[in-house]
């Protein structure tokens, strides 16, 4: 893959956009990219969010369903 700065095997999931506007773009998310996101959308409900409040907030992403607690 020309320009990959990441080995293809450290991809963990595999997206491509839907092409509405041209031609399907790839898009492969490694762990990294989970955890990055998931820290940006926890910062961002922080701004709404006051002490005491509770939340619950979902994230669907391809690991989701694998998780037990």
């Amino acid at each position: 893959m020309k320009g990959a700065t990441i080995a293809v095997n450290d991809f963990y999931h595999y997206y491509e956009s839907s092409g509405t506007t041209g031609n399907p773009v790839p898009a492969p998310k490694t762990i990294r990219d989970y955890i990055w996101n998931t820290i940006n959308i926890g910062e961002m409900w922080s701004g709404f969010l006051e002490k005491g409040d509770v939340a619950i907030i979902l994230i669907n992403n391809p690991f989701a369903s694998t998780l037990s607690i």
